[in-house]
């Protein structure tokens, strides 16, 4: 990914010689960056935002161009500008998808008993609330989301939730001492999306403009047909996840498979670290030995 406005470059060289891991994994994920062809990165670039710097940008960029502010918004993520990162219209409809959605706010306002809805997740009463809430959110951010099958082993587990938050790359997701986040797992069909909407390709490879500057993200070579999450725990030494985003649907009962939480504090994430190990799985996925050369050497690496 390059940038012709002198102000972008300018910051994203402060931004690869910062010593501060997630300032650095930023800078690194926008230049190697290639699953964005020319006319996003134009339609990034001219986008009209407030505020100067790179990260302010693809903030503004992510939450008007992007997530929108209306239920029926497209996102420039679904649209023919981003070409290259769209998937095949031929996704197989029958594969189960999974998400993880934090629920934290949707309980708050919604009123409801966590620990009733996870002694009974399918009471109609508990959830009929809980996902008007869920679905009344504005906007149509895309969903990250994986193929449940890749993750089918952690959810097995009984410690799924930590597993599966570490394995998706969900560093967000961090949670301090004292502190409890409370989570609904998503299960449904890709026909679920592909008939949620007009669009012939409402599946998408992630790139560094649809993350919203996460710095636990991490760009995929090209030619791979999906992303692949950084695994946080990267000596366990599991299988890669791909992950992919879809464009936002309205859940239904029926598609909550089971509740969890997590108190903190959870273990810190070695970011730098983690990356290299996904880096080095990148290069032999791809083929390509010199992969994300053109990164920043890490400090502690």
């Amino acid at each position: 990914m390059k940038f012709t406005r002198s102000d972008h470059a300018a910051d994203l060289l402060r931004l690869r010689a910062s010593r501060k891991p997630d300032q650095r994994a930023i800078g690194d994920n926008c230049i190697f960056e290639e699953n964005l062809g020319a006319k996003r990165v134009a339609h990034f670039e001219a986008f009209d935002g407030d505020d100067p710097g790179l990260i302010p940008h693809a903030t503004a960029y992510f939450f008007e161009s992007i997530q929108g502010s209306v239920r029926n918004h497209i996102p420039s993520t679904f649209e023919a500008l981003n070409a290259p990162a769209l998937m095949s219209a031929g996704i197989e409809p029958n594969q189960r998808i999974t998400r993880l959605e934090c629920i934290d706010d949707a309980l708050n306002r919604s009123g409801t008993d966590f620990a009733a809805l996870q002694a009974d997740p399918r009471d109609a009463g508990l959830l009929g609330p809980l996902l008007r809430i869920m679905n009344g959110y504005p906007g149509a951010r895309p969903a990250f989301a994986c193929f449940r099958a890749e993750v089918a082993g952690d959810l097995k587990a009984p410690d799924w939730l930590p597993r599966l938050i570490a394995r998706l790359g969900l560093g967000h997701f961090a949670v301090k001492i004292g502190e409890t986040k409370r989570f609904a797992l998503m299960s449904y069909l890709a026909r679920d999306v592909i008939e949620s909407t007009a669009l012939l390709q409402p599946f998408a490879i992630p790139t560094v403009l649809d993350g919203g500057c996460n710095s636990f993200f991490f760009p995929a070579p090209p030619g791979q047909g999906f992303g692949y999450a950084v695994d946080l725990d990267p000596a366990a030494k599991r299988d890669f996840v791909r992950e992919f985003l879809h464009m936002r649907i309205t859940w239904d009962a029926r598609q909550v498979d089971r509740f969890g939480e997590v108190t903190g504090p959870t273990a810190p994430v070695a970011l730098p670290s983690a990356r290299d190990a996904h880096l080095h799985r990148l290069r032999t996925a791809s083929g390509r030995a010199k992969y994300g050369d053109t990164m920043s050497p890490h400090v502690d690496a």
